[in-house]
């Protein structure tokens, strides 16, 4: 029986549509492109078994079968793609959100740090305006007491040298504890006021060749009753201590004075105070050893700050804690170094190193 023309139309009809919705269908997704596959090529083999159809579907079929498998694989290609393209959307997003989370962050971050940078300066600002009026009072009350320390120790002198009576010996003592100690307090009224010209800038330094002959004898002649008393071993004060320095003759006994001296009060009876110079370069490099019990590691970095006697405080030896910070700061002033290393033997060792006069 032929197929009358309507039929044909309508067979053709279904199949086009049928073809159309795969192909629209294969944006939506890969579910209904693959059952829009199946019912186009459902179709057609249905079809093949109609005597009217077989003449114009087995052509259609030839066409049709590589057309559905190239839309079944651009339609898997193509969700394929558009997942990774939501999830790169969604994974930015979330990269978005974290950055803009920690740019706020930051954001605090800088505040708060300028916050205290604003409270640092501040602090910093205050603690310099304290010290400066605490250097001024300093100054002023050293200025203040060393006018009457002078009229104490000159009065206790007239008394000891040309008091007619003779003394008795408990008067003597007195006498002489006063002095001492008058003595004492005047010289540590000096060191602070020697100290708060160098913080301030005022201490007159007149560098000149010296002669170490000249400076070291009288040092160690001055120490030498207090060795003495502890039994401990000083260099000779008549020997010759060779080397020239170009620096300020006073403040160098000062500087001398103070590291012998410390080598005395802080060594242990018995013990030996050493020095050695030597040149070093265009410097003179004067070394002053112990044999005392040195200074502990955890102490060494405040070992020349002012005011610090590093525990010794409470001890019986006396000192103000300025004379190490004094001797360093007059050393950089004639162009020197003063440091500390630990002696060999566990004492301390002090390296004065000045500019060389030869």
């Amino acid at each position: 029986m032929d197929a009358l023309p309507e039929d044909v139309l309508i067979v053709l009809a279904v199949i086009i549509g049928t073809a159309a919705g795969a192909a629209f269908s294969a944006h939506a997704s890969r579910q209904v492109a693959a059952i829009q596959m199946i019912s186009l090529l459902g179709v057609m083999l249905a079809g093949l078994d109609q005597p009217f159809l077989r003449h114009y579907l087995a052509p259609v079929l030839v066409f049709t079968v590589p057309f559905c498998l190239f839309l079944l694989y651009y339609t898997f290609r193509f969700n394929t793609l558009m997942k990774q393209r939501l999830t790169l959307q969604l994974r930015n997003a979330a990269l978005l959100a974290d950055l803009t989370a920690e740019q706020s962050r930051l954001q605090q971050e800088i505040a708060e740090r300028q916050r205290n940078a604003e409270a640092l300066q501040a602090a910093h600002d205050a603690s310099l305006r304290a010290a400066a009026a605490k250097d001024r009072f300093l100054s002023s009350v050293s200025h203040e007491l060393r006018t009457p320390l002078n009229a104490v120790i000159g009065f206790v002198d007239l008394v000891v040298d040309i008091w007619p009576d003779p003394l008795t010996d408990r008067q003597s003592r007195a006498l002489e504890s006063v002095r001492q100690s008058g003595r004492h307090l005047h010289a540590l009224v000096t060191d602070i006021l020697d100290y708060s010209s160098c913080l301030q800038g005022d201490m007159p330094v007149n560098c000149q060749p010296v002669l170490l002959q000249d400076v070291l004898p009288d040092c160690l002649t001055a120490l030498q009753p207090q060795a003495q008393r502890a039994a401990i071993q000083l260099p000779d004060g008549d020997g010759f201590y060779p080397g020239r320095v170009l620096a300020d003759p006073r403040r160098l006994r000062q500087i001398l004075f103070n590291l012998l001296g410390n080598a005395v009060k802080y060594n242990r009876e018995g013990g030996v105070v050493m020095l050695r110079i030597a040149p070093d370069g265009d410097m003179i490099r004067i070394e002053i050893e112990d044999s005392g019990v040195g200074i502990p590691p955890m102490q060494r970095d405040r070992l020349f700050e002012a005011f610090n006697r590093l525990g010794r405080e409470a001890s019986s030896i006396e000192g103000s804690g300025l004379g190490l910070a004094l001797s360093r700061r007059l050393t950089e002033l004639m162009g020197g170094t003063l440091d500390y290393v630990p002696a060999d033997g566990g004492g301390s060792l002090f390296i004065l190193a000045l500019p060389s006069a030869a």
